[in-house]
């Protein structure tokens, strides 16, 4: 019996625009790295928890083609101070509500 791999976190990398420095630009994406690990057995599957709070569409828009659309995840952590709250959880940066909720 094998143990399926989640791999996470790969939002960080957004795409691109993160702190990882590679000498191909293409390689410091949350796409390349996700394809990546899935095809040489590093992960079984790709986890986007925060990611998809942040955008909800995000799974739609990889498979369109659609990634200069995505709203990437700032990993700002206020989702999760939301969720210690025991309030409705969103993204406080994209949707105001979110915003308003962690405030009050």
């Amino acid at each position: 019996m094998s143990i399926p791999v989640v791999g996470s976190g790969y939002s960080r990398l957004k795409n691109g625009d993160s702190a990882l420095h590679m000498t191909d630009p293409s390689a410091t994406t949350f796409v390349y790295w996700a394809e990546k690990n899935v095809r040489e057995g590093a992960t079984d599957m790709v986890g986007v928890g925060r990611q998809s709070i942040a955008d909800p569409e995000f799974a739609r828009k990889l498979i369109e083609g659609r990634i200069a659309d995505v709203k990437w995840c700032a990993t700002c952590q206020e989702c999760a101070s939301l969720l210690d709250a025991n309030k409705r959880v969103g993204c406080t940066i994209y949707d105001k509500s979110y915003r308003d909720l962690l405030k009050g």
